[in-house]
């Protein structure tokens, strides 16, 4: 599966003010430490750049050779329109998003979103599917996110598609056993 690794929803020329360039505790760009880490995990990932940060995310990140590019080109870019810009390069498929600021989680998370979906997607009308922990809260700052193919389809054909709170979106929400 694809992952939409958003790092063009905070479009800024200032180094200091993109977030995608941080640095990780080990020293290198989060953008670099992220696509090592979902491609170790076996994911294709989509990296989503928009506006005056592009260019430097381009330039001082490496591995983003590594991952399928795409640009967020709307005026005012946010964590929707970066998935709505990266959803065209999945093909109408389920895939994964989550932003750059967001450190991956470990792989039963990813399995965990995959095989509910896998179980109650197909016949659930769920756009998105999200991890909370038992009380309700989103788990891991509510990231990843599992887009289904009707999500896909109905973002993407969205023209006004501007918030994850959307009301035309369908969330099922995965209660996390932390215990």
């Amino acid at each position: 599966m694809k992952v939409l690794l958003l790092c063009g929803y905070r479009s800024s020329s200032q180094i200091d003010e993109v977030p995608g360039l941080a640095r990780d505790p080990s020293g290198q760009y989060l953008i670099d430490g992220h696509i090592q880490k979902l491609t170790r995990l076996g994911f294709e990932v989509v990296c989503v750049v928009a506006g005056p940060s592009a260019d430097l995310q381009l330039r001082r990140c490496p591995r983003i050779a590594n991952a399928e590019l795409v640009f967020d080109t709307t005026d005012t870019p946010n964590v929707a329109s970066n998935i709505k810009a990266g959803l065209e390069a999945t093909e109408g498929e389920g895939c994964f998003a989550i932003p750059v600021e967001i450190p991956p989680p470990d792989l039963e998370v990813w399995h965990f979103l995959r095989e509910n979906w896998r179980q109650r997607g197909f016949h659930h009308p769920a756009c998105v599917f999200q991890v909370v922990d038992s009380q309700g809260a989103p788990h891991h700052f509510g990231f990843p996110l599992l887009i289904t193919r009707a999500g896909n389809k109905l973002i993407r054909e969205t023209a006004d598609f501007r918030s994850l709170a959307d009301p035309r979106l369908d969330y099922h929400r995965l209660i996390w056993d932390l215990g």
